[in-house]
């Protein structure tokens, strides 16, 4: 699809951007307009706007020739260029215009001047804190960021200044809602710790990727609305701040009490350890009294068993004495001499037997 004109900005016009059908709406038709860049030229003239654009580039403002009204051709950095037009627009569009000039807020000032007493200013604005753009900052991706230094800060809250500086109030506002990663600048989701992007997407404009305003002149009772406006805002932000302070000081009283649970428990834990040492302390006195003991008894059992060894050794010696002592006896008693001097020996014993 043909994405149309391209202006000197890089803005284009495309009947499926939902920014430019934002932007187209609140312009709205059969409106004199004063567009900075020829970026919706077409689709202002199709909805049948009378439209002077101002381009600084030669080809981009030949492609418009015939289908704007009026074309000035010339840098909006100079002031001389806008000098000249009429104060008289019933809407004056900047797509993009915020973030590649170098004195934006001149520029939004003449735009303000431009448009009559019941006139609107219409901007197309990228927010340059979406989600994608601070990873790719936090990243070092400098690849992916425009190259125009002005484009860094602009947020929702740099544009409301601004606007208000050049004597306007914002009384609309659309979004243009893109999630994260989904950008299509290639921000890895792995890449990006859990904490660093829930703090990102903590700020409610994380996924806005562009604003789309109107902003009328800032009259007396614009201006009542608007401070009363503020005022509630700034009302809403106490409350909600109280609201996270209350939450957050349950959260600290939670902590606390089991902060000190675990103190106790600590305590606990230290006296029982403590108890266990002196425990253990005891145990080991006992066991090596107990190795003490169990020495002095195999000391003992090795000296009763060399006894035993030595009394064994004895006691063999002495039933191989008696073994041969026997063996002798037996060997004496099968002699002659022993069988002829048993009826001697008999005599023997019965003398000596009636002598006691």
């Amino acid at each position: 699809m043909s994405r149309g004109t391209a202006s000197s900005d890089g803005s284009a016009y495309d009947p499926s951007s939902q920014a430019d059908a934002f932007a187209l709406q609140m312009v709205g038709p059969n409106r004199s307009v004063l567009e900075i860049g020829a970026g919706l030229t077409r689709g202002l003239a199709a909805q049948g706007c009378r439209v002077t654009t101002v381009e600084r580039d030669s080809r981009a403002a030949a492609e418009v020739r015939g289908v704007a009204a009026e074309i000035v051709l010339g840098d909006v950095d100079d002031v001389a260029t806008l000098a000249g037009l009429p104060g008289n627009f019933d809407v004056a569009i900047a797509v993009g215009a915020l973030t590649r000039f170098r004195n934006p807020q001149a520029l939004l000032d003449k735009m303000a001047e431009s448009i009559s007493a019941s006139g609107r200013v219409v901007i197309v604005a990228p927010n340059m804190a979406h989600a994608d753009l601070r990873l790719a900052r936090l990243q070092g991706r400098h690849d992916l960021l425009p190259s125009d230094h002005q484009a860094v800060g602009v947020t929702f809250e740099v544009i409301r200044d601004m606007v208000e500086r050049a004597g306007l109030t914002i009384v609309d506002v659309s979004r243009v809602r893109i999630p994260a990663f989904e950008s299509g600048l290639g921000i890895d989701r792995l890449t990006v710790p859990t904490a660093t992007l829930n703090q990102i997407l903590d700020d409610p404009e994380a996924e806005t990727s562009q604003f789309v305003l109107t902003a009328l002149r800032d009259d007396a009772d614009r201006q009542a609305v608007r401070l009363s406006s503020r005022c509630e805002q700034l009302q809403a932000d106490v409350e909600r701040h109280l609201i996270a302070a209350t939450a957050k000081s349950i959260e600290i009283g939670a902590l606390t009490r089991e902060l000190l649970a675990a103190r106790a428990e600590l305590q606990r834990q230290i006296s029982a350890s403590t108890e266990v040492e002196r425990r253990i302390e005891t145990l080991e006195a006992a066991l090596q009294e107990l190795r003490g003991t169990l020495d002095r008894t195999a000391g003992e059992l090795r000296d009763a068993a060399e006894r035993a060894r030595l009394a064994n050794e004895q006691l063999a010696a002495e039933r191989t004495a008696r073994a041969a002592v026997q063996a002798e006896l037996t060997t004496l008693k099968a002699t002659r001499m022993f069988r002829y001097s048993k009826m001697p020996r008999a005599i023997y014993s019965a003398l000596r037997g009636k002598r006691r």
